[in-house]
């Protein structure tokens, strides 16, 4: 909003209307005055360092490929750093990309799943049961477990809250009013729902503790409560993140992501067949038809096991 007020005052500074429409490209329910602001600055200031770039960012990120493109080629034609160039490059990747799916478009209604599962609150990464009548997501608001707390998990006005799992069940068309998944599972800490098994009594979890940057855990059905989550063995955890997991229909094969060093760059999707002592077996990286150098993260296996 500073940005916005200083661009508004000054309108004939290019860099200004830079800056004010490089945080426009951010905000969500304003990104299409970023193109406003960062086409102000390029009529005044063409050779304002990066404006190609930003223009081309302005434009892919309001889905108006075909504007981008020209963008992206002119800055890569000024032969930046390579940081910048590689960056231009995967962003002109992602445009023309952008245009054949646009293309192919494919008719259908979103709809905000509304009260009670949605509050003025966070509400994320909801998984379902096979048959749709359970709904489990991670939360962050009021209810979490401890209230606000600092980094230490002390009780502070000024801190944050942590997240937990929560779960609704389908009664006719309504869901009911969510209630913490229970004290098994919710911490005081980051507990946070990433997959359910296809027959809907394995939960995975993800939890980050001091000892690591992230682990899986699962937590098992009994009756009709969640048991204590157990962290997945080292060939699926490691000290190096571990945060999202689909597993096979079959329950023989679990996809993940990691950042482990070996793979192709950033986080990668990796495979672990269970074995015959039930342990899970040495994790294979997919390789370069799925990983990139860039992050690859939160793989989803369909029940037909063919399609990823």
């Amino acid at each position: 909003s500073i940005y916005r007020v200083l661009a508004d005052n000054y309108p004939e500074n290019a860099e200004l209307q830079c800056k004010a429409g490089v945080c426009f490209m951010y905000k969500v329910d304003e990104k299409f005055l970023g193109i406003d602001y960062l086409t102000r600055a390029y009529k005044l200031n063409p050779k304002l360092e990066d404006i190609e770039f930003y223009l081309g960012r302005a434009y892919h990120t309001n889905y108006r490929f075909q504007d981008a493109i020209p963008h992206f080629e002119a800055y890569l034609k000024e032969n930046p750093p390579i940081i910048k160039k590689n960056l231009a490059e995967h962003y002109l990747d992602f445009c023309k990309n952008g245009e054949g799916l646009v293309a192919s478009q494919t008719a259908m209604i979103i709809e905000n799943i509304g009260p009670p599962i949605n509050t003025e609150n966070s509400e994320y990464v909801p998984v379902l049961n096979a048959d749709q009548s359970i709904l489990i997501f991670t939360y962050k608001g009021e209810r979490s477990t401890g209230g606000l707390m600092d980094a230490n998990f002390n009780a502070s006005v000024e801190g944050q809250y942590y997240e937990d799992v929560f779960i609704s069940y389908r009664v006719g068309e309504r869901w009911t009013e969510p209630q913490s998944i229970g004290p098994n599972i919710n911490t005081i800490g980051h507990d946070a729902s990433i997959a359910l098994s296809f027959d809907g009594q394995k939960l995975f979890i993800f939890k980050s503790t001091e000892q690591d940057k992230g682990d899986i855990y699962m937590s098992k059905l009994n009756g009709e409560v969640w048991g204590k989550p157990e962290r997945l063995g080292p060939t699926i955890n490691t000290r190096f993140w571990e945060g999202s997991v689909s597993m096979s229909s079959d329950e023989r094969t679990l996809f993940f992501a990691s950042e482990r060093p070996g793979g192709f760059g950033g986080r990668d999707i990796y495979f672990s067949k269970k074995l015959s002592n039930g342990q899970w077996g040495p994790a294979v990286n997919l390789g370069g038809k799925i990983n990139t150098a860039y992050d690859e993260d939160a793989p989803f296996i369909h029940p037909d096991n063919k399609t990823l």
